[in-house]
């Protein structure tokens, strides 16, 4: 038998094999192919026929060839028949329904009730046992049920039969039901069922309402029913544990629950508890449950992974054997629990597009009450017959893109057979379900965190993906750290579109982490996010991509601190990066430390822009520490952020690398100690500077001592200025020793150091050996007459010093006489500065008396003393002598309009006289006056001030 041939088989089989054919292929394929088959055609008895009013068929030719009394089952099909004023053209049929006297089984699908009686009407009595009614929208006569009651049915299903209590306790006596089909009942007229119909095996319903009075008083038990299947369930677990505690005998149970009624996943481990307790025989399990969850939830989303978990342990697996599948639909938001196979699917190719339009309606509404979990179970069923009910009354416009959001669903889909989440993208009518996506568009799906969690387990192991599209959505930090732990495993990926979304610097630091792992990313769109960072991250990925790429200008990106710490992560390991432009970027202090960090070991940088940021001491500062270990940086640039301390490191790099800088100048800064050290090891190597400037800073004596150990060896040095850098005392011991040797330096200005006179003794005793020292500045110090007559003992062994600044100290009229002894003794002198030195009149009077003797001195400050009439006439008389002063200044020295008058006629016979300082003195315009007849002769500028 193994190799007989079709025609070989004995009738019964090929009669078996019939049952699986339709009547079409039987008659018209079948039957033509030999004679020993259109024999056997020809005794074949359980024909089905459908009798399709949407198909022209020549019925009377079909029973040319067959006897109406082969036929054993007939389906009378009505479904979307446009002749609405004909809709059974029965006159074909009349005849022959009395004919059908072997027909065991009679389906009606979208017959009008009246037909349906007609029809029933004509059938005989004698072996119709199945009687089946499907498709009528509105509820079906239970006058029916009397019209039926001639057959001896065994199965009768009905879709749209509204149960009384009259009706399920006046069962036809002749039934013998083991199969029942009914619409929506209550859990007393289910357990009236049970209970009155002894032979009743399998029960289909669309749902149970439990009733609240009923829920503690049930103890009806039936024995008989093996099968229960709900299609449209909407009862919670308590409730589903009440139901199925009735029928402790069951073998089989099916459970589709309607999506519309809850907004929370299936408790897996309570669902297992009820299984194993109330229905303990039960072999086959069919489950399919669905929610959709409302944007802005309160409730968190759980993932599939978690909803998945208590479907895993042994009494799913090992005892039963049924494996859960568990999938997740991002732009219908939809979670789905189910067996596997997957036994129901959305198939909605026929719907016209209205209707569509109006599915995607129900597709979309954002919220179910949060009342739902807890309203009754009656309440239950009108709130979802009014969602249903909107897919016939929701008029709304038609938008292709939310057409588009359905028509392609993806699905992140998981199995309790490998706890695997794959992704997948199945067709709006279900029909294609592609599993190797290597692209997927979820653009404007509003995916959130929560939802991100499921995308990003699919993205774990998946291997075909190579573009996601995420644009729009509503991803912020916990979702792009569940996407960036998905990608440190993803080898496939490269590209991914996440810009406008919620993602901040937090987020963009999980993204750039996973770069780290990730090597097949290659483009990353970060754009229009909240985090000023993303477009960091852009950036790092830019930078692995293109490895020529030498320069990187992210000016007023304002990346901020984040963005350059992930930035740096980056440059430790790049090696083509010569210049980055970071200019205008917000970075502050943070920001600089990581910068420094990866200057300590890049060797490859040569460029940085840092200007206007916002940089302070302690950023500035490590910038600089850095550079005690990077020698390839040749420009940094640091101007106009908050401290001017990166001046500093500005000057460090110029002073490497420009081997032309003869001038610097370091003034008004913080620099400390340490700081100078920092210059003066630049310094070394240095064979041209000239000029070096570091006033008001806080580099001390030891930070004199640095810079000088490297400034006498740098042969064109000659002028330092270390005014206002808390030397003290200390420092002129330094610069003593430096002065003694170097045979350079011809301007030294230290004023305002806080030096007195032993400082001064110690700069006194170098001046006398000091042979290049041409101008020195010693003013705002402490020194008093014993400091001038350590200073003016060293000047007369001293040939080189010319100009000398002594002012704001404490000489008095002691240290005048000691300079005045000078200027009468020596002539190398030029310029000498002794204003606001407590001079008295016999001071000023003996210097004036010593400019008969000396020729040298051209300019001579004695402002902010105090020079009496007599000490002005004295004045006066001496510059009628004077040949050398061109310039004397009495600002502030209390003279008065007689002195104006001593002093106008002293230039009357003066010629080299140029500039004549009488500010802030008491000279009036009776005085100025004096001046009026000479000034047009004489060349000199007279300075006065009235107010």
């Amino acid at each position: 038998m193994t190799n007989a041939t079709l025609e070989q088989l004995p009738p019964e089989v090929l009669h078996r094999i019939f049952d699986y054919c339709d009547d079409q292929t039987i008659l018209l394929s079948i039957r033509g192919v030999c004679r020993q088959l259109r024999d056997v055609s020809s005794t074949y008895n359980r024909f089905e026929l459908k009798y399709n009013l949407n198909k022209n068929w020549n019925y009377h030719a079909l029973f040319h060839f067959l006897s109406p009394t082969c036929i054993t089952s007939l389906i009378i099909d009505n479904t979307n028949y446009q002749n609405k004023s004909n809709l059974i053209p029965l006159s074909a049929m009349n005849i022959l329904l009395t004919q059908f006297t072997q027909l065991r089984s009679l389906e009606f699908i979208d017959v009008q009730d009246s037909i349906i009686e007609n029809i029933v009407s004509m059938i005989s009595s004698g072996s119709l046992n199945a009687l089946s009614i499907y498709g009528v929208k509105r509820h079906t006569n239970p006058q029916i049920i009397s019209v039926a009651a001639k057959f001896n049915l065994q199965k009768f299903a009905v879709s749209s039969l509204k149960l009384s209590e009259i009706i399920v306790t006046s069962w036809p006596t002749n039934w013998r039901l083991t199969h029942l089909e009914i619409d929506v009942c209550h859990m007393y007229q289910y357990l009236s069922i049970v209970e009155q119909m002894p032979n009743l095996r399998t029960l289909v319903m669309k749902d149970c309402i439990v009733d609240v009075d009923l829920q503690m008083k049930v103890n009806v038990s039936s024995q008989q029913l093996k099968s229960l299947t709900i299609t449209n369930c909407c009862a919670h677990l308590h409730e589903l544990d009440l139901l199925l505690s009735t029928t402790p005998s069951l073998t089989h149970l099916e459970l589709i629950f309607n999506e519309y009624v809850y907004d929370r996943a299936l408790d897996g481990q309570r669902l297992e508890g009820i299984l194993s307790t109330k229905v303990p025989l039960l072999q086959g399990f069919t489950l399919f449950f669905a929610y959709r969850y409302a944007l802005n939830s309160r409730a968190r989303l759980v993932g599939v992974k978690s909803l998945i978990a208590p479907f895993l342990t042994s009494f799913w697996l090992e005892e039963k054997h049924w494996h859960i599948a568990c999938d997740h639909a991002f732009q219908t938001r939809m979670i789905r629990i189910y067996t596997t196979p997957i036994k129901r699917q959305y198939k909605i190719k026929s719907f016209s597009q209205q209707q569509r339009e109006k599915i995607i309606d129900l597709f979309h509404f954002d919220q179910l009450e949060d009342i739902l979990q807890y309203m009754p179970s009656r309440e239950r069923q009108l709130y979802v017959r009014m969602q249903e009910k909107r897919l016939d009354d929701t008029s709304r416009v038609f938008s292709e893109r939310r057409m588009r959001l359905i028509t392609d669903s993806v699905r992140c889909k998981i199995s309790s057979e490998d706890y695997i989440c794959r992704l997948s993208q199945i067709s709006f009518d279900a029909s294609i379900t592609k599993e190797a996506l290597t692209t997927v568009d979820l653009s404007d799906s509003c995916i959130d965190d929560q939802s991100t969690q499921d995308l990003a387990a699919a993205l774990e192991h998946d291997n075909t993906l190579l573009s996601l599209n995420l644009l729009r959505n509503r991803i912020g930090d916990a979702g792009a750290e569940c996407l960036a732990n998905a990608l440190k495993s993803n080898t496939t990926l490269n590209t991914i579109n996440l810009s406008s979304n919620r993602i901040t610097d937090v987020g963009a630091q999980h993204l750039a982490k996973c770069l780290e792992h990730n090597t097949s990313l290659i483009i990353l769109n970060l754009d229009h996010n909240i985090g000023p960072s993303c477009i960091a991250v852009e950036t790092v990925l830019a930078m692995r991509t293109e490895t020529t790429s030498t320069t990187l200008n992210m000016a007023n990106a304002c990346i901020g601190d984040v963005g350059v710490e992930i930035l740096a992560k980056a440059l430790r390991s790049n090696t083509t990066i010569i210049t980055l432009n970071l200019s205008n970027n917000n970075i502050g202090d943070i920001g600089a430390e990581h910068l420094s960090s990866v200057l300590k070991q890049n060797t490859t940088l040569k460029a940085i822009d840092l200007s206007e940021n916002l940089i302070e001491y302690a950023g500035a500062r490590c910038l600089l520490d850095c550079l005690k270990y990077n020698t390839t940086l040749t420009a940094l640039e640091l101007h106009h952020n908050k401290s001017e301390y990166g001046l500093l490191a500005e000057t460090v790099i110029k002073i490497r690398h420009d081997k032309t800088l003869t001038a610097i100048n370091l003034s008004s800064n913080w620099f400390n100690t340490e700081d100078a050290q920092i210059i003066a090891v630049a310094l070394c190597g240095n064979q041209i500077l000239v000029s070096l400037k570091m006033s008001n800073t806080q580099i001390g004596c030891v930070g004199v001592q640095h810079l000088m150990e490297v400034l006498q060896r740098i042969p064109t040095f000659t002028k330092l200025d270390v005014s206002k850098s808390q030397i003290g005392n200390g420092g002129m011991q330094v610069l003593e020793h430096y002065l003694r040797d170097q045979m350079t330096l011809t301007t030294l200005n230290i004023s305002n150091n806080d030096i007195n006179d032993d400082g001064i003794k110690a700069l006194a005793e170098a001046l006398r050996v000091n042979k290049t020292l041409t101008q020195l500045d010693i003013s705002s110090n402490q020194v008093t007459s014993n400091g001038a007559k350590y200073l003016t003992d060293s000047l007369k062994h001293n040939s080189t010093l010319t100009k000398l600044n002594i002012s704001n100290n404490k000489i008095g009229t002691e240290g005048a006489q000691y300079f005045a002894d000078v200027l009468e003794t020596t002539n190398q002198l030029t310029e000498l500065n002794v204003s606001n030195n407590q001079i008295e009149n016999n001071g000023t009077k003996r210097l004036c008396n010593a400019l008969q003797h000396n020729t040298s001195l051209t300019l001579l400050d004695l402002s902010s003393n105090t020079i009496s009439l007599q000490g002005t006439r004295t004045l006066a008389a001496i510059l009628k002598q004077n040949t050398t002063l061109t310039e004397l200044h009495l600002r502030n020295s209390q003279v008065q309009n007689k002195g104006a008058e001593y002093l106008a006629d002293a230039l009357k016979s003066n010629t080299t006289l140029v500039t004549l300082n009488l500010q802030l003195n008491q000279i009036d315009d009776e005085g100025a006056k004096h001046f009026a007849g000479i000034l047009g002769d004489n060349k000199v500028v007279i300075q006065f001030d009235f107010s």
